[in-house]
Parts: structure tokens; sequence; C-alpha cells
């Protein structure tokens, strides 16, 4: 926030007892700015600046609303059981009908743990966009945003870290819709072996099949996501 201009006291009507202290006249002070967690080291370089202190320590509230150490989450999804129809590309393999009841579980389970993600990263290939739209009409609210990314299909966690560093700061829970190795990958590396025992476990017993989901909390700015920065907080997978 700005400081506004110190009032001048006039020459003739300043009172003996009281003066305006040197050096406020005319001052006008801006924030610091700086990203990154409290104590944690200085943004890598052309990372923006994310948040805003106050003197003596805290954080401001963004323009839009939400600090930048607003508590987030990143739900991880795989896409639900695909067909191998003759003569069609990988990219636009439909959903088998197994897949699709499978799409649906996980969307009613994702409702049903109050988890309504207001932000998706969803792959192009058909296969993730339809289960997308499955899970999505279950769910209470619509998504404020969809992003439709080549990027995510059959990406690396790397590359997906990288797209997801790219989420505005105004959303707090990021849903993504890729493909396995990738978003098996991309939960190993983000949680690491923090988080809820028995998701773990099962994350370790089963890997990534079709349609499951993984839930991550993580705080700080999504600018600066990176491997080891969030937990395991639940995990699901449809029953055969």
């Amino acid at each position: 926030m700005l400081v506004g201009l110190a009032r001048r006291c006039p020459p003739d009507a300043r009172p003996p007892a009281r003066r305006c202290p040197p050096g406020r006249r005319g001052a006008r002070t801006t924030p610091n700015r700086r990203s990154g967690a409290a104590s944690g080291p200085p943004p890598p370089a052309g990372v923006a600046a994310s948040r805003t202190t106050r003197p003596g320590g805290g954080f401001l509230r963004s323009s839009r609303g939400m600090s930048a150490d607003t508590p987030r989450r990143i739900i991880v999804l795989r896409h639900a059981r695909a067909d191998w129809p003759n003569q069609v590309s990988d990219h636009d393999r439909p959903l088998a009908d197994r897949g699709r009841g499978q799409a649906t579980d996980a969307g009613r389970w994702l409702a049903d743990s109050g988890v309504n993600p207001d932000h998706v990263l969803c792959s192009t290939a058909l296969r993730t966009r339809e289960t997308w739209k499955l899970v999505a009409h279950e769910l209470p609210k619509r998504a404020r945003k969809t992003v439709y990314e080549d990027r995510v299909y059959e990406a690396q966690p790397g590359r997906l870290i990288e797209v997801i560093q790219e989420t505005p700061e105004d959303h707090a829970d990021l849903l993504l819709v890729g493909h396995n190795p990738g978003v098996l990958g991309l939960t190993q590396v983000l949680a690491g072996d923090e988080g809820d025992t028995e998701a773990l476990n099962r994350l370790r017993l089963n890997g990534f099949p079709p349609a499951a989901v993984a839930v991550l909390s993580l705080a700080g700015p999504w600018k600066l996501v990176e491997p080891g920065v969030a937990r395991l907080d639940s995990y699901f997978m449809p029953q055969d």
C-alpha cells in the first residue's frame, strides 16, 4: 500500500510543541516486494515478485483478495480407461465404456471430499477431455477457468511443473488432467514422503491407474512450485 503525502504544517499555525517530523514532508514510500516463503531463498531470476510485506513483517493481501502464501491444492487426475479403435491416433483415442464409469466415480469422489477445483489444466488428448467433462458434471460448482494445454499431453514431471507455475495466483485449487507416467512422477516428485501415511502407501502399492486421483496441498505462490513443496493428503482409485 502507498503511504500518502505527509501533512504539512502551515508556518503561521504550527504549534510550538508539535512539529512535523523531519524527512516526512512530501514523502511517498512503496512496499518492499519479495517472492517465496518468508524465510526462504530469494526467487530465481526472472520470477516476478508475488507478495507484499508490511513494515515489521507479515504479508498484505494481494489486489485480487488472495495472498501468495494462501493454502493451495493440486489435484492430479489421470484420464480414465481409453479405447483402442483401429486407425485412430493415440491423441484421438476416446474413453471406453468402462472408462466413462471410472470418470464419473472420480468426479463423485471429489465432490464427496469437498474438492472443487477453480482452475483446470487438461491435456488436449480426447480421452483427457472426455474424462474432465464427466468429472465436471459431478462437481457442485463449475471451474472458473479450463485450459486445454498441448504441453500436458504425455509430459514428464518437469514439464508439468513448468505449466503449473503459470497458474494465476488468484486460483487456489488446480486440477491437472494428464497421462501416465507423468502424473505418477509429478505426484511423487512434489510430495516425496510427506503426507497421509495411508495415502502414501496406497500410491506406492497401486501407482496411478486410470481415473486415479491424488490431492496434494502446499503453501506459497504457484510460480515457486518445485519438487518437495507439497504433501499428499488423499488418494483415490476406482474399483474395478
